[in-house]
């Protein structure tokens, strides 16, 4: 998906920056995602299922349209949007937000989606500590030994029950608006509203965010023939 930033002047008409907190770009976004969704209706992995996951960085935040066209059309956030505090894989100049997802359209999401989290191991680390030597940085700071700031995105988790996704049916009629038990699904906001961006760190209760050890939270219970992953971008 493409990025916010229109570093060589490249963006026109409804793809400039409208000051909305969408930044550039974001119908180009928005019909990223309406090719995606035509894509996978073509089946082109040529296996027919009914199960589908769609993960990376997104470049768009919760409410913008990229990310509700996907809600709109039958996909499900295993991270649930609509949290309080927000939830945020991402940190810029200062501000949260979440602009990585797993979206899963299936039949049968509560069978299939066991957990899901966000492993703050990098958004919250400096970048002062990070892998990337950008701006001069010391590279003697960076420690492969631990997983911080590994990357300056956050990775996300994922267990799914592969026997449940196995066993679930082809639908037959066509794609219905996401109601996901993980997430909340409000109607497209047109891209001249405000959108749902990043959170002031300063304003997040850090009382609620989760350990930075995976193996401590409670939704990555161990399942009998689930699958666990571990999703970033580096």
């Amino acid at each position: 998906y493409k990025s916010k930033g229109d570093y060589g002047g490249g963006a026109s008409g409804d793809d400039k920056d409208i000051s909305n907190g969408a930044a550039n770009y974001n119908l180009m976004r928005t019909l990223t995602s309406e090719a995606l969704v035509a894509w996978i209706g073509t089946n082109p992995t040529g296996h027919d299922t009914a199960n589908v996951v769609l993960l990376g960085d997104f470049n768009a935040y919760a409410m913008e349209d990229p990310i509700q066209y996907l809600l709109d059309n039958g996909y499900s956030s295993t991270i649930d949007l609509s949290a309080a505090p927000p939830p945020y894989s991402y940190l810029f100049d200062g501000q949260l937000g979440m602009l990585d997802y797993i979206f899963v359209k299936t039949e049968a999401y509560a069978e299939v989606v066991v957990g899901s989290s966000i492993w703050h191991v990098n958004a919250d680390e400096p970048d002062l500590i990070d892998y990337n030597l950008d701006y001069g940085r010391d590279a003697s700071l960076f420690d492969s030994t631990v997983p911080y700031r590994f990357s300056d995105h956050d990775p996300l988790i994922l267990n799914m029950n592969l026997l449940s996704a196995a066993t679930s049916e082809v639908p037959t009629s066509s794609p219905s608006t996401s109601d996901g038990a993980l997430t909340s699904s409000p109607s497209a906001s047109p891209s001249s509203t405000p959108s749902n961006g990043p959170t002031n760190v300063l304003g997040v209760d850090t009382s609620e965010v989760p350990s930075k050890d995976p193996t401590s939270l409670p939704s990555l219970a161990p399942v009998g023939d689930s699958l666990v992953l571990i999703i970033t971008e580096l």
